[in-house]
């Protein structure tokens, strides 16, 4: 979890270094992530992160010990949210961190040569998503 909020740090410095945030850039960024993580030797690392989400929901003794990592990881998060304009970028990054987690199931299946461009279209959608409908779930009312 330490390796992957140090990568999570990586993405948001490398956003602030050039502007403007984009979108684009931002799922860029993430998916040159996501690749990496999905090479070879970060496989095990893969498997470990898929497994430690999956016992969190039967163990709260885990969960409790690694509520602090993944508030962090949404905290790294929300500022990319934050960068992107989100009304809500507390929400969305909650979200978007759960919706991560999802796509490490796909990584782990090894998905074929298409991946890059598959990566790049959910990511942005995540993201256009996570910008313009966390307003409406966060405050329905106003939706």
């Amino acid at each position: 979890m330490e390796l992957d909020l140090r990568d999570a740090s990586a993405v948001v410095d490398s956003l602030t270094r050039s502007a403007p945030v984009t979108i684009e850039r931002t799922t860029s960024l993430l998916v040159e992530l996501l690749e990496q993580w999905m090479l070879p030797p970060n496989r095990n690392r893969a498997l470990a992160r898929m497994e430690i989400v999956v016992e969190r929901i039967r163990n709260q003794e885990l969960r409790i010990a690694t509520e602090d990592q993944i508030y962090l990881a949404e905290k790294r998060f929300q500022s990319i949210f934050k960068m992107l304009g989100s009304a809500h970028p507390i929400q969305s990054a909650q979200i978007f961190v759960k919706l991560l987690a999802g796509v490490h199931v796909l990584l782990l299946e090894e998905i074929d040569a298409n991946h890059r461009s598959f990566l790049s279209v959910l990511l942005r959608d995540w993201l256009t998503v996570s910008l313009g409908c966390v307003d409406k779930l966060a405050h329905p009312q106003t939706g």
